[in-house]
């Protein structure tokens, strides 16, 4: 095993970052051989200002080599924005417009996490395959002022977002720099940090009936 770099990139252009994360579907389009994908991050402008990202950039490549890249989502782009703490309540689920439409996005952000929620239908006509349904789950992150702890589901047909919202009076704190899985149909996070405390909390987030739950962590 090697390290190469892959210097041969077509496409829409897309900005420099870190602190970004990334993902991958088993439905990706099915004439490319590899596809990842990348969400938010932190970027510098020329003149050394930083600023937090939410858009969505595809990366396609048939032999591995040449990539093309596709921005599925655009986000809005180097917009700051404050929204995003705390399972925003329905009523307070704000919008943020764009010159095309009404659309919805979580804040840009970095030092979150996403992670793939693979759902397969129950009822299978005979002689079918069972339909997947991949969405993306984005928990957490940093704008540079502000830490979040909200959920956002990526539609990745759509390339959508909607926000999970919650009227549970027991919530994971805003935080960034945790880690997040999802397992039977359930995201656990764990740890993080939010500004003053490094954090040990361990927590699950049931999409189905949208509560989450804290877990007791023993220290050995």
């Amino acid at each position: 095993m090697e390290w190469k770099i892959a210097d041969n990139i077509q496409g829409d252009a897309f900005d420099e970052r870190w602190q970004h994360s990334s993902f991958q579907l088993s439905t990706a389009p099915t004439d490319t051989k590899h596809t990842f994908y990348v969400f938010g991050g932190s970027t510098k402008s020329k003149l050394g200002i930083e600023t937090k990202l939410n858009d969505v950039i595809e990366f396609s490549s048939r032999d591995g080599s040449t990539w093309k890249t596709t921005m599925v989502s655009k986000g809005t782009m180097h917009k700051s924005s404050s929204l995003g703490n705390l399972f925003v309540k329905k009523e307070n689920v704000a919008k943020s417009p764009t010159k095309e439409r009404e659309e919805k996005y979580p804040a840009p952000r970095c030092c979150h996490t996403t992670a793939v929620l693979r759902t397969t239908e129950d009822i299978v006509e005979s002689g079918k395959k069972p339909k997947i349904t991949e969405e993306v789950v984005l928990f957490g992150g940093f704008d540079g002022k502000n830490y979040f702890n909200d959920v956002w589901i990526l539609d990745t047909k759509k390339w959508s977002w909607r926000q999970i919202t919650s009227d549970q009076k027991q919530i994971p704190s805003p935080r960034c720099w945790h880690t997040s899985v999802i397992y039977n149909e359930q995201m656990w996070v764990l740890g993080g940090y939010n500004g003053k405390t490094t954090l040990d909390d361990f927590w699950v987030f049931d999409f189905e009936t949208q509560v989450p739950s804290i877990y007791s962590v023993t220290h050995l």
